[in-house]
């Protein structure tokens, strides 16, 4: 959840870069993942999840919070 701090003469937009696996709820913290998407020209990138081996798909919305998906449920 992205959310904003405002004070005097300053503006600050701050936004979620960890998240839990959909499949087996375990935690994924932005180093984990930040750099391989920064590099990414798709804007997406898959990684395996360190505690079930699932494939995730991982992307960032328009707000710049995390979105994770299960590779498994893509429709081809």
């Amino acid at each position: 959840m992205s959310y904003a701090i405002n004070g005097p003469g300053f503006h600050l937009d701050c936004c979620d870069d960890e998240f839990n696996c959909p499949k087996c709820t375990c935690f994924h913290s932005g180093k984990d993942y930040e750099i391989k998407l920064e590099k990414s020209k798709k804007g997406y990138i898959y990684m395996k999840c360190r505690g079930c081996k699932t494939m995730l798909g991982i992307s960032s919305d328009y707000k710049g919070d995390v979105v994770v998906w299960l590779k498994e449920d893509e429709k081809k």
